[in-house]
């Protein structure tokens, strides 16, 4: 789910198949924890490694894929057959930043080492001190600060919508205990929010209803759980019914 997110919105189908099949215990076997070596062998099994060197490359850039390829070429033969290739993914129309190549840097690193748990710092920190720091392209201008593999935006959804659900599936109560709802990040507005927050609570709503994380992705799972199929207009829609239900068993007499 963490590649699917890095994915975004265009390239969630080839990493969901990327992960499939490279799983994490794999990558960690076949890079011994090293991130460089990670990093090839999903750029291998992506297809996504370039074929050819263009002219305007700068040294840094031809060594590095040099690299790339003397990693991947002593595992291809392995995995004939079981790799994507560059038709598979989005690639045009991106923003340089989101492309895959940068968000497979952020994957090797988090997912190459021995470690089993991730948290928010991990997601922002990844990628740190490689080649894609101060790149948003293969043979792209060094930039002047420090570009992140993954922005604050993207690291706040992958929290909410991947590594929280993930401890509420495996049972974590200490985490829920300690408050862990209260203190998730708000994501930015989107459209669902606002039209499920006008459906709710009119068009002319005070948007402070609705500040904090928790709060947003309550609106954005009432949309998918109510709104999304309904035709009616809320004509027909069963959330009243289902919270006077709710109020008529915690209502106090």
């Amino acid at each position: 789910e963490v590649m699917c997110a890095l994915g975004y919105q265009h390239n969630k189908g080839p990493f969901r198949r990327l992960a499939e099949l490279v799983p994490a215990q794999v990558l960690r076997e076949e890079s011994r924890g090293k991130a460089g070596t990670a990093y090839a062998l999903l750029m291998g099994v992506a297809g996504l490694l370039p074929e050819q060197a263009p002219a305007r490359w700068d040294d840094e850039t031809r060594m590095f894929v040099r690299g790339l390829w003397d990693a991947w070429w002593t595992r291809r033969e392995r995995w004939d057959g079981r790799t994507l290739s560059r038709g598979d993914w989005r690639l045009a129309g991106l923003r340089p930043a989101n492309r895959p190549e940068r968000r497979l840097m952020a994957a090797a690193c988090l997912f190459a080492g021995k470690r089993d748990t991730l948290d928010a710092k991990d997601l922002l920190t990844c990628g740190e001190g490689t080649y894609w720091a101060r790149r948003l392209a293969l043979g792209g201008k060094l930039q002047s600060q420090p570009v992140a593999l993954i922005g604050q935006t993207r690291v706040d959804a992958i929290v909410n919508n991947v590594l929280v659900p993930m401890l509420a599936a495996r049972g974590d109560q200490a985490a829920f205990e300690a408050g862990i709802l209260k203190s998730l990040p708000p994501e930015e507005e989107n459209s669902i929010v606002e039209q499920t927050a006008r459906s709710l609570f009119g068009p002319d709503h005070s948007a402070s209803l609705y500040r904090d994380g928790l709060r947003r992705q309550g609106l954005i799972q009432i949309f998918h759980d109510f709104c999304l199929n309904d035709r009616s207009r809320c004509a027909a829609c069963g959330l009243p019914d289902l919270l006077e239900k709710h109020f008529q068993k915690t209502r106090v007499f």
